[in-house]
């Protein structure tokens, strides 16, 4: 209370009382919210590891403790040992990442491997593609697809989408574009926004599944509302084109901005071909020297072109 000496030789006694009771009361929460956040506090015990897996988590991330890497790896090491398969999955991140901890593969590898035995789906599908590039690992394409396969039958869009980007180019084995569709629209329907993008196109072209650039539609959309610029651009070529839908050039042109804001180069090259021809926009050369530009500097020469045409255009006209 002598801190508050100074003040209450400014206010009356009983003003001065009231201010000793809030501080009083405020100091009494401060210790309750403590002893309270310490009985919270998980605790790591041999009898009960999933403590050791909370506690890891929260030296990992700095929450209410001190941020302690190796600290965390020690936990989720107790709690790996005891069957914990998270925490041999969270441990192995740390191991492959080598942030905070040696960067070792080899170690990385096992973890994930014990892991994917406890059915964590991440897991596999990181273990698959230390098969798949030989990382860790001897390089194994047969155990690579088994992987994948078990991670994405646990739920992991990643694993079917890796599965299905491989068996689409037919890389270390034959295509099949049939099973990849199929593989896409499962990863598509757990969120992954490049499984979209290529069951779309395969959609509008027709390859490994019935042609229907209508269908394709709503897997654009889907990818293009979470910002990928290359899905705003096949969308907007559908409405271009009417292609499955009746042409629409308003539409098309907003596409095309969102797909080059969303940095696909191709949009800005359809973006700005729009704004030269004034079809459906009015003219805008500056604008459409703008957006070739954008495109020019993400390595399209295509872009390139269309901006040294539209740049000499400008010149010949100031002559």
């Amino acid at each position: 209370m002598l801190a508050c000496e100074p003040l209450c030789a400014m206010l009356t006694p009983l003003r001065c009382c009231i201010v000793a009771l809030v501080v009083l009361a405020a100091c009494a929460k401060k210790k309750s919210d403590s002893a309270a956040s310490e009985a919270s506090a998980p605790v790591c015990t041999p009898e009960d590891t999933s403590g050791c897996e909370q506690l890891a988590r929260r030296y990992l991330t700095g929450e209410k403790v001190g941020r302690d890497v190796a600290k965390a790896a020690e936990l989720y090491g107790i709690a790996c040992s005891a069957g914990r398969s998270a925490s041999c999955y969270d441990l192995g991140v740390l191991y492959s990442s080598g942030k905070g901890l040696p960067l070792d593969l080899t170690k990385a590898a096992e973890l994930y491997e014990k892991a994917c035995a406890g059915n964590v789906a991440e897991a596999c599908t990181n273990l698959a593609t230390f098969y798949q590039e030989g990382k860790g690992v001897a390089k194994d394409v047969a155990k690579a697809v088994e992987l994948y396969s078990r991670g994405c039958d646990l739920g992991n869009a990643l694993g079917c989408s890796n599965l299905a980007t491989w068996t689409d180019l037919g890389t270390d084995f034959g295509s099949d574009p049939v099973k990849a569709a199929k593989l896409y629209e499962r990863a598509c329907k757990g969120n992954d926004t490049k499984s979209c993008i290529n069951l779309g196109v395969m959609r509008v072209t027709g390859r490994g599944v019935a042609k229907d650039p209508a269908a394709a539609i709503p897997l654009f959309e889907k990818a293009c509302d979470r910002g990928a610029g290359e899905a705003c651009y096949n969308l907007a070529l559908i409405h271009y084109n009417g292609d499955g839908t009746p042409r629409d050039l308003e539409k098309a042109h907003t596409l095309f901005t969102k797909g080059c804001e969303g940095g696909d180069p191709e949009a800005c090259v359809a973006l700005g071909a729009m704004l030269i021809a004034g079809e459906g926009v009015p003219k805008d050369e500056a604008r459409a020297r703008a957006v070739f530009w954008k495109a020019c500097e993400r390595g399209n020469e295509r872009g390139c072109d269309y901006l040294e045409r539209t740049r000499e255009k400008a010149k010949t006209k100031t002559k």
